[in-house]
């Protein structure tokens, strides 16, 4: 009879060891597509950078454009044996930016100034071994 409930326990023990180690995993690998991830955002800011649409204003010009924070938060949703797809989630910040000067070239040296900010939360799951939108 002891040797039975000790036979369940080191049984469940390996089981939650290998949960453990599997949400270990998928959270490295959440890790990794949330830098890729960033890296999208980062040469999206470059992209809406070289694409404002600049008006005129008494003072010369302004436009605006859309960038985002470097820091984020990434986390994966705790797996539990009824877990069929994990789920992950990236946390950051969203700019929407205003650049203005006397022309231009003046504006896009004049730091922008941050006219809005919204939190943005990404959901992903983690399907045929990989994160996907």
């Amino acid at each position: 009879m002891i040797l039975a409930a000790s036979v369940i326990a080191i049984g469940s023990t390996s089981a939650a060891w290998g949960q453990a180690a599997k949400q270990e995993q998928l959270a490295g690998s959440l890790e990794t597509f949330c830098v890729k991830w960033m890296g999208f955002l980062e040469q999206r800011e470059r992209d809406n950078k070289n694409a404002i649409a600049w008006r005129p204003i008494t003072e010369g010009v302004e436009g605006e454009f859309v960038g985002y924070d470097k820091k984020y938060t990434c986390a994966l949703s705790e797996l539990r044996p009824e877990t069929k797809v994990p789920v992950g989630t990236i946390k950051y910040l969203e700019f929407k930016y205003r650049h203005q000067g006397a022309s231009t070239s003046e504006a896009l040296v004049n730091r922008p100034k941050i006219i809005e900010a919204t939190e943005v939360t990404e959901i992903f799951r983690y399907s045929k071994n990989e994160w996907v939108y």
